[in-house]
């Protein structure tokens, strides 16, 4: 039993790595996570280069 056992573990394991071999190009575009459009308008662009400059000076600030 030990054996078979063991036998089946390999067998699922070489069948994973086959599959991790193959890559499905059309699984990934289908999902890929893709960024919704910003919306045009002066509002937006300037909201958007807002938050730009507040994530930068976060990332730099000493304390968190």
């Amino acid at each position: 039993m030990a054996g078979s056992l063991e036998e089946e573990i390999k067998a699922l394991e070489q069948h994973l790595r086959e599959l991790a071999a193959h890559t499905d190009d059309d699984f990934a575009e289908r999902y890929q996570v893709r960024r919704s459009p910003r919306p045009k308008g002066l509002y937006w662009q300037l909201r958007g280069i807002a938050g730009s400059v507040l994530r930068w000076f976060q990332a730099r600030w000493p304390w968190r």
